[in-house]
């Protein structure tokens, strides 16, 4: 009896000790990434620089004839793309190693997981946006819907599945806890549950105005606190990828 509830006293105290490391490393993050990094732009801007620019290399490698100048990215005589902040897959990246970080594991396996991880990501969107470019050539009805949703989905869907790989195989055998007591099943399913939860949220702050409204009213409180002026702009992710007219001046 006392070996059963000193169990699930572990437990709990594993899920807590988990969800709390989520939630910390995911609050500073958007703090840093929000507040310092998007409005900074120099990451933003090398990234965003090479998303566009690995994709051009990789549409002229499928023959097509590319365009690229600076995030603009476009096949000749087709409307292209912008790659703004935010669309470049730099917050998705930090949500995926906030996971890989907060979820036990041993240190060995995160070594090679996170950089393995960072690559399937970078590479899910450079996809993502060349599909984008092929779909104003192809298919132009079919732009808003894939970028609005369609492939927004399949992007965190590809966080999830890396997330559910590291949940099953992150953990050494010396340091994963055994799985034949019901407590222990329990944990386990628990941890799955909250990150569904983690992911389903990581999701919706993208998409909703609620991310914009929060890093208004923030920068708004650093201004005040600061004597430094402090501008501070955040779009949701499904409006930060821009159609560039055809006859669109290029700057």
């Amino acid at each position: 009896m006392v070996a059963a509830s000193s169990a699930r006293s572990g437990s709990r105290w594993r899920i807590g000790q988990f969800v709390g490391k989520v939630l910390a490393f995911y609050a500073l993050w958007y703090v840093l990434y929000d507040l310092w990094l998007l409005p900074d732009g120099t990451v933003d801007q090398w990234l965003s620089l090479n998303v566009a620019s690995v994709s051009g290399t990789l549409l002229g490698g499928l023959g097509f004839e590319t365009i690229v100048d600076g995030r603009s990215l476009a096949l000749r005589g087709i409307p292209g793309v912008y790659i703004a902040n935010g669309c470049n897959g730099l917050s998705t990246l930090g949500l995926f190693v906030g996971f890989v970080l907060a979820y036990p594991g041993s240190t060995q396996r995160r070594l090679w997981f996170i950089p393995f991880g960072v690559f399937v990501v970078y590479l899910t969107n450079v996809l993502r946006v060349v599909v984008m470019v092929l779909s104003q050539k192809y298919w132009p009805a079919a732009f808003e819907p894939l970028h609005g949703f369609g492939l927004t989905t399949i992007f965190y869907v590809v966080v999830f599945a890396l997330w559910v790989l590291w949940a099953n195989y992150g953990e050494s055998a010396g340091t994963a806890p055994a799985s034949g007591t019901p407590t222990d099943r329990m944990t386990r399913w628990l941890h799955r549950a909250v990150l569904v939860v983690l992911l389903l949220a990581a999701y919706l702050w993208a998409w909703t105005p609620a991310r914009t409204a929060w890093t208004k009213h923030a920068a708004d409180l650093l201004r005040h606190a600061s004597p430094a002026e402090t501008t501070v702009t955040a779009r949701p992710l499904a409006h930060t990828i821009r159609v560039i007219p055809r006859d669109a001046p290029r700057a």
